[in-house]
């Protein structure tokens, strides 16, 4: 089986030189930009094709574009023949359903989504602990293909990808933006700005805390302790980012109370204090 890839960024770049390591053939890139076709070329040891020679000479196609440019792909190739090729897209929130006509084309389509964070091709070394996310018709058809690039996987209906992508998006994006609410509150403490590290080990502790123990196990703090004085001076003490702290305070309650930390009058009392 040979791949190609339309768009060169971390996404493509770094998948490609995964299935590359695991011996998968990938042909080469197609991009807008014939720079970043040719830096990704070079990062996978492929090669730099036109979008005409990649479609032709490729049974798999991945669209690694922003999400945006996916369907404009689409249109653009399926004027190609593409009888019995395999065309994946790897968005997170997007189905395949994007692939409107494939049938009509005698191909199938798929998306294939990483739950792993693409900050930069190097990221292609972590990627056998990563699991991915596969939806479309015919599944079994790829098997071979999943097998061969060892990629641990699970399928999801095309109507849950949007739901799915949020989930993504809490558990990567969003404890960037809980690291950056944190910093500030420190710098308003009078913490230097320069000395924002000193939150990395909170922040590891607890993602190491989950990989051990498990969500359920793996809160600390506060609420998991039934301290509601410590959370009503919180409360009192916030200037910004209350209602957040409310929100999220709600769910470590549940939590707390789900593993039996906290009893149901203990439990009662923090979900009053945090909905005051």
């Amino acid at each position: 089986m040979k791949i190609g890839f339309i768009g060169a960024g971390k996404v493509g770049t770094a998948f490609g030189r995964y299935l590359k390591e695991n011996r998968v053939e990938v042909l080469g890139y197609f991009s807008r930009s014939a720079s970043s076709a040719k830096k990704a070329a070079l990062f996978t040891d492929t090669l730099c094709l036109s979008l005409g020679e990649l479609v032709a000479g490729c049974e798999y196609i991945f669209i690694t574009t922003p999400d945006d440019a996916i369907a404009s792909v689409w249109n653009q190739i399926k004027d190609f023949n593409i009888e019995d090729k395999k065309i994946f897209h790897m968005s997170g929130s997007l189905s395949s359903h994007i692939f409107c006509g494939i049938e009509d084309c005698r191909a199938y389509g798929y998306s294939l989504h990483p739950l792993f964070p693409f900050s930069h091709p190097e990221v292609f070394k972590e990627l056998q602990n990563a699991f991915f996310t596969i939806e479309g018709r015919n599944l079994n058809l790829i098997q071979d293909f999943l097998d061969a690039a060892k990629i641990k996987h699970f399928p999801i209906q095309g109507e849950n990808k949007a739901k799915y992508h949020a989930a993504a998006v809490f558990a990567s994006n969003y404890i960037v933006c809980l690291a950056e609410i944190s910093k500030e509150i420190l710098i308003q403490c009078g913490m230097p700005r320069e000395l924002e590290k000193s939150i990395y080990p909170l922040l590891a502790g607890a993602v190491n805390n989950i990989a051990n123990y498990g969500i359920d196990r793996a809160l600390t703090g506060p609420i998991v302790r039934g301290d509601t004085g410590t959370v009503k001076k919180h409360l009192e003490a916030l200037t910004d980012y209350q209602d957040l702290y409310r929100s999220l305070g709600k769910v470590a309650v549940s939590l707390s109370y789900k593993r039996g930390a906290i009893g149901e009058n203990k439990r009662n009392e923090l979900n009053k204090l945090l909905e005051e």
